[in-house]
């Protein structure tokens, strides 16, 4: 006989705890790397900055879909931000006016944001798992997303 499970409201609150704190803790360590802001976000999400320090503080009061939503907005803001430095990068080294000395220190500058925001995102895959590799096909598959 199948053994049936009995999940409470008290096992589902907890899992959202845990939920919360990784985000939290992720959406924190973002702001600290100067890769994310409440402002960039609020400007280019609509996502208000109150909520973006409470669930820094991890607020128990934050809902999944406002949870679900800032998965989804760090997934499009850390690839619209390696895209940029992929581009910037590429018209940097096309550049022929430039000085040297300063292209590189700019190309320099560009290369360690791109493997900043590239190792958080792995470590945002790692964390949220198919959440967050979910969100990442979403934005490659649609623009508007």
């Amino acid at each position: 006989m199948p053994k049936k499970m009995n999940i409470t409201q008290k096992d589902l609150d907890r899992v959202k705890k845990r939920c919360l704190e990784s985000l939290g803790d992720f959406l924190s360590e973002l702001c600290r790397d100067k890769l994310m802001g409440p402002t960039s976000v609020e400007k280019i999400f609509s996502f208000d900055h109150t909520t973006f320090k409470r669930i820094c503080e991890k607020d128990q009061t934050i809902t999944v879909k406002t949870m679900a939503r800032t998965m989804g907005i760090i997934a499009s803001f850390l690839n619209g931000l390696k895209e940029t430095c992929d581009k910037e990068l590429k018209n940097l080294q096309e550049d022929d006016k430039m000085k040297l000395s300063l292209k590189r220190k700019k190309i320099d500058v560009l290369n360690k944001k791109r493997v900043k925001c590239t190792e958080a995102m792995e470590k945002y895959k790692k964390t949220f798992g198919i959440i967050a590799i979910s969100f990442l096909e979403l934005i490659g598959q649609n623009d508007e997303f």
